[in-house]
């Protein structure tokens, strides 16, 4: 009898260790210009609205931390050129980047060729343009979520 009930401790241990490992995690990542409290209140909303009521799911987020909306929008922009390179064009690029420096240099002006030159190795070159945030958003996965 002894044997039966630990073959039986022993399965019911192993169910819950297969079922802690079988947990789904779901984590949202806010957009730009998003405090943490507005952050926490969409990730409950997202939760709410799934309609998944079981315990193998676990919601949590991952703080997209802002630096103000200009900054936030050049982050992205920078992003955007990385996964879709070819659709935005070099004077796309510098476009934005003399907008958001709050400079009016013209195409083909001295000013323009020189900020151009400046700026093109980022728009070439830069093998991560993951956004500025990308290695704390990382951390705070592992930080939240890891396997023992």
């Amino acid at each position: 009898m002894r044997k039966l009930i630990l073959i039986g401790m022993l399965y019911f241990v192993n169910c819950l260790a297969f079922a802690q490992m079988s947990k789904i995690h779901v984590f949202h990542i806010n957009g730009i210009n998003v405090t943490r409290s507005e952050t926490y209140a969409n990730t409950e909303a997202l939760r709410l609205n799934s309609k998944v009521d079981s315990n193998m799911v676990a919601w949590d987020f991952l703080y997209n931390q802002t630096h103000g909306l200009w900054d936030d929008l050049l982050d992205v922009f920078k992003q955007k050129t990385q996964e879709q390179r070819g659709k935005i064009t070099l004077d796309d690029y510098v476009a934005a980047y003399l907008h958001h420096s709050d400079l009016d240099y013209l195409p083909g002006s001295t000013d323009y060729a020189i900020v151009k030159a400046s700026i093109k190795d980022d728009y070439l070159n830069n093998p991560q343009f993951f956004g500025a945030n990308f290695d704390d958003l990382l951390l705070q996965f592992h930080d939240k979520y890891s396997v023992e």
